[in-house]
């Protein structure tokens, strides 16, 4: 047990110090120590395990394994609201048709856990946009309006 969270914190302390291939070797291996044992660090373990390795993955550009990564994350835990716009940012970089229904998708749901982030919504009404679905995007801006965002107003003009 004691080696799952060493390699775990060596992986948290590359990661902060933007030595982003260590951390992954660091925390790939905490993964593997806590699926080998028999009594596992359990799933918090592994939620926050791939949220760093998907955090590490997409410093280095790598938005194919991190949304693998955060979608394993969430797979533990749907209630992670940080792994959610992680993974949007993700398939925003991919930028194709099918990332930015991913990320639609991906939003969505975090909607329902969280309707109080402005920036989920700002971000599920740009997802909306890119892939010109604008009488879909008013609803997310005017719910960012709601909530204060500055800018949603100016985007429904612009666009909706």
């Amino acid at each position: 047990m004691q080696n799952i969270q060493q390699e775990f914190l060596q992986g948290v302390q590359a990661l902060t110090n933007g030595r982003y291939q260590e951390a992954i070797r660091h925390l790939e291996q905490s993964l593997k120590l806590n699926q080998s044992v028999a009594s596992h660090a359990g799933d918090d373990h592994e939620e926050v395990c791939y949220f760093n390795l998907g955090q590490a993955r997409k410093a280095i550009n790598d938005y194919e394994g991190a949304i693998s990564d955060f979608q394993n994350a969430l797979s533990r835990n749907p209630r992670m609201e940080s792994a959610y716009l992680r993974l949007a940012e993700c398939y925003f970089e991919l930028e194709t048709y099918d990332a930015m229904e991913a990320a639609i998708d991906a939003l969505k749901t975090c909607t329902r856990y969280f309707p109080q982030n402005q920036k989920v919504f700002m971000n599920l009404g740009i997802a909306c946009i890119k892939i010109e679905k604008k009488d879909e995007a008013k609803a997310p801006f005017s719910n960012a309006k709601r909530l204060g965002n500055k800018d949603a107003d100016r985007l429904i003009r612009e666009w909706c």
